[in-house]
């Protein structure tokens, strides 16, 4: 036998015995009831302590001959290179109470020990001497030695499938067991070569770490470079002065522009911002279009984060979506203590509240900066008591105009406005930061300049359907939407749209966003232009809006509704228009219908405006009492707030019902009155596709269930397996809201049936469910709660874990 296969075979046999040994002490470990401690490779293989005091010593032993005396007797493998024995013996004399000695074997045990285990005397007496004889020990030592002597025998197959069976039973990894066996095997591995210890809880809360990181992994990958995106990946190509020319014309801000330093460095501000953020760890800075939000947000960043640390959060569709951010953040945040996150708020958005709040509730620590317009901040529904943050409110002041024209005249006076006094006058003292230095850069007013620019294209005599385009690119960009190409074609019948765009473009009227986007430069250029094309062209919103519906995304429908509504009379005419447009998804088509329901309830306030305010004005504070219960007629119609309080005792009955009776008479009704929703209703078609996405899906339950609402039935062209596959595809909640718009139609009875099943069944697995039953006025599960502490949640936090 050559030098190569000796040394390969002994090899092999190493690591025979190690990996055996290994898989010992994680059956062990897995199997504690005790609350040991479990030192691999110590002294012996395993040591077993038990509040710091030696228990045991177990030495592992996986030969294919009988297991002797002889075979301990070799075992020379501690530090100082004593036997097994004399290990043994000089642990006992440091350790009184050490009395257990275990030998763990996989084959069989020789004829002697298992004489000796049996307790036979003559045995016993003869290993004795043999140890004193030729071992060295002293008697007492050898008598304790064979007194202290255990074995075990254990087979390979026994040890994995104990592994197995306890970590199935163990929640937190029961959805992978065989990977969390694995990380156990090496887990115990690593301890071995780093002489380290371990305990049962101490595993749990490692395999506990590793499945947090694993879910942050899986949110961070669904949500990276989609909705989250670091500061630094957001580029613009173009050269310094290409960026400079469309920065002073007014542009949206860009974080390339602010790298450039093409901004007005408002110190004040980005003070301001931090003082809230030291106080409060959120910030939402907030004010009217044009007011250099989006710019300061992002010069604030770049000066004091580094831009790998600065995730952005660039839209937010649904609560699913919210909890992949959280999770990913919550990953990020505990590896890199310099990290902020970024929201500036998209039209119409309002679930960036919800992740603020889930953000806090869990405790995390990363300080959040928040851009957003009054109006969307208005329209979103924010507890103070949830969700800890603090405002700063932007607007520009008369002492920061004159700092900024101070600073923009430092080197050179101004050409046309020689003091701060004549610039403040020629702009009207007051209006938003980009229309003032729009004065200062281009010496005439944002609205002059907009203005003769559309004067020269009508001189010019350009085609009707290229002022009709910017028109309707203007309309939706004032709202800060953007338009789609093709629909665009669509609706204006423009035969020369790539020339116009061309034109457009380097009028700095429009930009391109892709090949088949384009948009505003900034909401408040579009506004103006928009309202100078009604004046010059004689057109108005009601001529444009259903044009531009058919136009801009399916999340946007809500944005232009409300605002056209907000802005003109009522008219039924309207709302029947509007039901002729073809929405091509769920999440225009329910958008549209939270909308109407919007409006019949902005029609039953002001009709009922003049005895609110006597209410406000008689009962104050008390006056919300006195409002209808359920204002959408669904559960109840006929009641108030206040019948349900007339069996208290602080009140005078009497007096109540009087007072409760004339209310009930003053106000036109004590439900809303849907005839905005039932004439859309009524007259619109239902898309014809099934939902794709987790946003298509809620959609698609909010529309069916106000569809049933206003009795109207609906009836899918689509298969049941068809249906059910593509409402339960997605997260748990938005399948639930699928599945609870179909339960209200009783023409989509079989398909809701079937999806109930297939999601109880996913929630069971998702939800590490143990027991699931429905009666008939009740769901119940029985689970197992995680039981580890949450690493660096505050103790007065609760565990805010979804799935439990």
């Amino acid at each position: 036998m050559s030098i190569f296969q000796k040394s390969d075979i002994g090899a092999q046999a190493a690591w025979k015995g190690f990996s055996s040994q290994t898989l010992y002490i994680a059956s062990r470990l897995i199997s504690d009831e005790g609350g040991y401690e479990y030192y691999p490779e110590d002294i012996e293989d395993l040591v077993v302590k038990k509040n710091g005091a030696i228990v045991e010593a177990v030495q592992v032993k996986n030969i294919s001959s009988d297991l002797t005396l002889s075979s301990l007797a070799g075992t020379k493998t501690s530090k100082g290179g004593e036997g097994f024995f004399n290990r043994m013996c000089s642990l006992h004399a440091q350790n009184p109470f050490f009395h257990r000695i275990k030998v763990v074997y996989f084959n069989t045990l020789g004829v002697e020990l298992r004489e000796m285990q049996s307790g036979k005397a003559v045995t016993q007496k003869a290993l004795t001497k043999r140890l004193v004889d030729k071992h060295g020990l002293s008697e007492s030592e050898a008598v304790w030695l064979i007194d202290s002597l255990c074995f075990e025998k254990v087979n390979l197959d026994d040890l994995d499938l104990n592994i197995q069976t306890q970590i199935s039973d163990y929640v937190p990894v029961m959805s992978a067991p065989a990977l969390a066996k694995d990380l156990l095997i090496q887990y115990i591995s690593v301890l071995s070569k780093s002489k380290g210890y371990t305990t049962l809880k101490m595993w749990q809360d490692k395999i506990h770490e590793i499945g947090t990181n694993i879910a942050a992994i899986d949110g961070f990958y669904k949500e990276y470079n989609k909705s989250l995106v670091r500061l630094s990946e957001l580029q613009l190509n173009g050269d310094n002065e290409q960026l400079k020319q469309e920065y002073f014309q007014g542009v949206s801000a860009h974080p390339t522009h602010i790298r450039n330093n093409l901004d007005f460095k408002r110190n004040y501000w980005i003070g301001e911002i931090q003082e809230v953020i030291n106080s409060k760890g959120v910030a939402i800075l907030k004010g009217i279009s044009g007011q250099g939000k989006s710019t300061l947000c992002y010069r604030y960043l770049i000066d004091t984060y580094p831009e790998g640390c600065v995730f952005c959060v660039r839209s937010i569709a649904n609560e699913g979506q919210t909890q992949n951010l959280v999770t990913a953040l919550d990953g990020l945040g505990k590896y890199n203590k310099n990290l902020i996150i970024y929201i500036d708020v998209q039209p119409g958005e309002t679930l960036w509240a919800f992740l603020l709040q889930e953000l806090q509730s869990r405790g995390l620590s990363i300080p959040v900066l928040i851009s957003i317009r009054d109006e969307d901040y208005n329209l979103t529904p924010i507890s103070g008591k949830a969700i800890q943050y603090g405002i700063v409110e932007l607007a520009l002041s008369k002492e920061e105009a004159a700092h900024i024209y101070n600073f923009f005249t430092e080197t050179q006076p101004h050409t046309e406005n020689r003091t701060f006094e004549e610039a403040w006058q020629s702009f009207g003292g007051q209006g938003p930061l980009i229309e003032f230095v729009y004065l200062l850069t281009n010496n005439q007013t944002l609205t002059q300049r907009l203005q003769g620019q559309i004067d020269a294209l009508l001189q010019e005599g350009v085609s009707d359907e290229w002022l009709e385009l910017l028109q309707l690119v203007c309309y939706a960009g004032r709202l800060g939407c953007v338009v789609n190409l093709t629909a665009v074609k669509n609706v204006t019948h423009c035969s020369t749209m790539h020339a116009a765009i061309r034109r457009l473009k380097d009028e700095y009227l429009i930009r391109e966003v892709d090949e088949n986007t384009i948009e505003a430069l900034h909401p408040v250029r579009a506004k103006i232009v928009f309202d100078v094309l009604c004046d010059q062209i004689c057109t108005g919103a009601r001529e444009v809006v259903f044009k531009a519906l058919s136009c801009i995304s399916s999340q946007n429908v809500r944005v232009v509704l409300l605002d056209y509504f907000s802005n003109q009379q009522y008219d039924i005419e309207d709302v029947r228009r509007l039901s002729q447009i073809r929405f091509l998804d769920w999440i225009g088509y329910a958008n549209a219908i939270r909308s109407m329901l919007w409006l019949d309830a902005k029609r039953y306030v002001e009709g009922n405006m003049t005895f609110i305010s006597s209410l406000v004005k008689k009962r104050g504070k008390g006056w919300l009492c006195f409002l209808p219960l359920d204002l959408s007629g669904v559960e109840q119609s006929d009641e108030l707030i206040a019948d349900g309080m007339k069996d208290l005792s602080i009140f005078n009955k009497v007096d109540l019902q009087n007072a409760i009776d004339e209310v009930k008479k003053a106000l036109t009704s004590l439900s809303i009155n849907y005839q905005a929703t039932d004439c859309f209703l009524n007259n619109c078609v239902v898309p014809s596709v099934l939902p794709n996405t987790d946003a298509e899906r809620s959609s698609f339950g909010y529309a069916l269930f106000w569809v049933a609402k206003r009795n109207f039935n609906v009836t899918l062209p689509f298969k049941t397996d068809e249906i059910v596959a593509s409402v339960c595809a997605g997260e748990l909640q938005p399948s639930a809201d699928a599945i609870r718009g179909l339960f209200e139609h009783p023409t989509l009875l079989e398909s809701y049936q079937v999806a109930v099943d297939v999601l109880v069944e996913k929630l069971i697995y998702e939800m590490q469910v143990l027991n699931f039953s429905i009666t008939n006025d009740e769901v119940s599960c029985k689970f197992i709660p995680p039981l580890l502490a949450e690493t660096g949640v505050p103790e007065n936090t609760k565990n805010t874990n979804q799935y439990w």
